[in-house]
């Protein structure tokens, strides 16, 4: 009970009884909105985990269906039987590697003796000609592809196959690409990477152009069995009949190579 007490004049004020309990409505509400509020943080976790379980398992199945594609369009990729066809590639791939062989190990690119004219340099002169024999070599294993086919595929992608060859032979190039040098009576260390030996060197521009004539004639085999060739299968071929010219030439060069006639330094002499 609630006692009162005299305050100067005799007012008169309550006194709370120190026993009586304290009002327990706050207390309720409080507990009301926190159970609220904990409701609605579940219902919102469960609301989050839904949509994380939906996308994990929209995610696999797209991962299924990526693999699915992937392993049917691999075992659609058959290699021909074609012997033909198959040696036809071996030549292609050869006459690539052939070609990055001679330029990266010939001395004579190095030369800044004038090659045409009285115009450029040796080392220029080997430079764009090697790009310009990739690029050759590398379109006409492109036009090729859809007459003699070494896997059998729908896609595109061999296709891409020899203008990646093309870039990745480029970037060799001109890894391997060198400023020229003279004989000016210093020593001159000779470059590790260059066949000083003219028959070493003749053998390579050798096989280049063996490689070359094999590639012409599997082609115009598989065309017209050699017996009834038309003027289109020949002309189809113009870009490797070029290539083969100019690596005669450069074959030419080569047995006739030594380092007085380029103005290479005496070092380099075997």
């Amino acid at each position: 009970m609630s006692k009162f007490i005299n305050l100067y004049d005799g007012g008169m004020m309550p006194l709370i009884d120190g026993n009586k309990k304290p009002n327990s409505k706050v207390n309720n509400n409080n507990n009301k909105s926190e159970k609220s509020e904990n409701n609605n943080q579940k219902k919102n976790n469960n609301v989050d985990n839904k949509k994380g379980e939906n996308n994990n398992s929209e995610n696999q199945l797209l991962l299924n269906n990526i693999n699915n594609d992937i392993q049917e369009r691999l075992s659609s990729i058959k290699l021909t039987n074609n012997n033909i066809v198959i040696g036809y590639w071996i030549s292609w791939i050869l006459i690539v590697i052939f070609l990055l062989s001679t330029y990266i190990t010939t001395p004579i690119r190095y030369s800044e003796e004038e090659a045409i004219y009285k115009i450029e340099s040796y080392n220029i002169v080997y430079y764009y000609t090697y790009i310009i024999l990739l690029g050759l070599v590398c379109y006409y294993g492109y036009t090729s592809l859809d007459r003699l086919p070494l896997l059998y595929d729908k896609g595109i992608y061999l296709k891409i196959a020899p203008i990646l060859v093309f870039f990745l032979g480029l970037i060799i190039i001109n890894i391997y690409d060198s400023p020229s040098v003279k004989e000016d009576g210093s020593f001159n260390t000779t470059p590790s990477n260059i066949i000083k030996n003219r028959l070493g060197m003749s053998i390579q521009y050798s096989f280049l152009l063996i490689s070359i004539i094999g590639l012409i004639v599997l082609d115009l085999y598989k065309s017209s069995g050699l017996l009834n060739i038309a003027p289109y299968h020949i002309n189809r071929c113009w870009p490797v009949f070029i290539v083969l010219l100019v690596v005669g030439n450069l074959l030419y060069l080569t047995i006739n190579y030594n380092v007085k006639k380029y103005n290479l330094p005496e070092t380099w002499r075997k």
